[in-house]
């Protein structure tokens, strides 16, 4: 799976119940991401791979939310 994103605790979920075997993703999300701050004891966990093309995810979130900020 690839996401701009770090997953949230309900993705990261999700993501494990559904058996992908990785996840790959651009921009670190201190506040609620928790695919590489947790672990899930007897769970099959997928493999992360964080901070792909990192300042570009960043780049295309920040101009996103501001723009719906704006109401755009």
């Amino acid at each position: 799976m690839f996401v701009t994103l770090e997953p949230c605790p309900m993705c990261s979920w999700a993501i494990i119940q559904s058996g992908i075997k990785a996840v790959y993703f651009g921009s670190y999300n201190p506040q609620y991401g928790y695919m590489l701050s947790h672990k899930f004891e007897n769970t099959p966990y997928p493999k992360i791979y964080g901070g792909i093309e990192e300042q570009e995810c960043d780049k295309i979130l920040g101009e996103f939310f501001t723009r719906l900020r704006e109401g755009k």
